[in-house]
């Protein structure tokens, strides 16, 4: 069994503990339905793929991909017969100015790969949307040619939201309606989006965000003391310091209130920092640091948000690893692109996941209302947030199934 993964940031400039959940989760979902199995993943890091997935093999690239190699039209044809062999391979760049950075071993390697895998992959993730949409147009290439190949192709635990970008738009209708499954992490905007794209109701699953899974494995045996924070603060997430002033001062409401403890819990560690905004946050409130070194791994970085009753946050998957393990999550959005996710999360645990919008004239008064009822019902919302979490890692052992089902097909 040879499986080929692509994700959309391979590695390189998104020192993301988050995505590499995602992808420790799938890998180990992977080899226990297909012990033998030759795992490939697209990387421009072969050294940290090997540390974080021990036992896969890079499929090391010197750039990242953002080629036309499959026409789309091929495609759909070539879906009829598996196993197509694709004759002569013809680079057709997206833009003739960067033609250079696509060398032709790179596309010999990706093209050989792609023509002996089984099954052609691509990992969750939020970056189907307009921040993103290089990222994703370069993972449904990957896609693409692995339709043209006549190969099983899927997408697992996908982020989707509504795209203005033309040319994302355009690769995903092509693309995504040939899939033979995609599960989506939540289903508040997922289903219908595809839905919308053309992708048949069958072929879409709601699985939850994969990462849920290794989370809920290391949750502690009860709440911890701590109020955790996370800050996100980049272009694509619009966190100011217009936020930050009152996101302090709530957060040193609390400390004068329960005595409880700041606990940083940074998820991206390059590009933006979140060890350097959550820094920021700490000397605001009058905190010192605790000496902690940021978490290495992503079991590190569950284990930092198990010491908490409560996560403040304006990152992803800060709130997937609390709510995971039955910590309540107050949770803020000022862009699209961060308020649909945390929506769509709060969507998947239910009660004991608040999201504001950090934008509105009162966020301060919502956001210490918030961090009081979170604090004041942990105890009581923690077994339903456990409950909805073993839901969800059951429902993306069934899609994982499923593809099984496809693959022996």
């Amino acid at each position: 069994m040879r499986i080929l993964i692509d994700c959309s940031n391979y590695f390189l400039d998104n020192e993301n503990h988050g995505d590499r959940a995602i992808y420790q989760v799938m890998v180990r979902r992977l080899t226990t339905m297909w012990p033998a199995a030759t795992i490939h993943f697209i990387t421009l890091d072969p050294d940290l793929i090997e540390r974080n997935c021990p036992g896969v093999r890079p499929l090391v690239l010197t750039e990242r991909h953002n080629w036309e190699m499959f026409p789309a039209a091929l495609v759909r044809r070539s879906r009829s017969r598996r196993g197509v062999f694709l004759g002569g391979l013809r680079l057709q760049p997206r833009c003739r100015a960067l033609c250079h950075t696509y060398p032709p071993h790179d596309i010999q390697r990706f093209a050989k790969t792609l023509r002996e895998a089984d099954l052609v992959m691509a990992t969750g993730g939020g970056y189907f949307s307009d921040c993103f949409a290089k990222h994703a147009e370069g993972l449904l290439d990957t896609l693409q040619g692995g339709l043209y190949f006549g190969k099983p192709t899927v997408l697992m635990g996908g982020g989707f939201e509504p795209v203005q970008d033309a040319g994302l738009q355009a690769k995903a209708r092509a693309v995504l309606p040939c899939l033979d499954l995609i599960s989506c992490r939540e289903h508040v905007t997922g289903p219908a989006l595809l839905r919308d794209m053309g992708v048949p109701n069958e072929r879409v699953l709601v699985t939850g965000d994969d990462a849920v899974e290794l989370a809920f494995d290391a949750r502690p045996p009860k709440l911890g003391t701590g109020l955790g924070v996370n800050v996100r603060q980049s272009s694509y997430a619009e966190i100011n310091d217009g936020v930050v002033e009152p996101l302090c001062a709530a957060l040193r409401e609390a400390i004068r209130k329960y005595h409880a403890p700041l606990v940083p819990v940074p998820i991206s560690l390059f590009g933006p920092s979140d060890p350097v905004s959550i820094a920021k946050v700490l000397a605001r409130c009058g905190v010192a640091e605790d000496g902690r070194d940021p978490p290495r791994t992503p079991l590190e970085a569950v284990q930092h948000v198990g010491r908490c009753r409560v996560v403040v946050t304006g990152s992803y998957h800060a709130a997937v690893f609390a709510l995971s393990q039955g910590i309540p999550v107050v949770a803020f959005g000022k862009s699209l692109h961060y308020d649909t996710k945390l929506r769509g999360v709060a969507a998947q645990f239910g009660r004991g996941c608040t999201v504001l919008g950090a934008g509105n004239p009162d966020f301060q008064a919502a956001l210490q209302a918030a961090i009081e009822q979170a604090w004041e019902t942990a105890e009581e919302v923690r077994p339903r947030l456990l409950e909805a979490a073993r839901q969800q890692i059951d429902a993306g052992w069934r899609a994982y199934r499923r593809v099984s089902q496809i693959v022996d097909a």
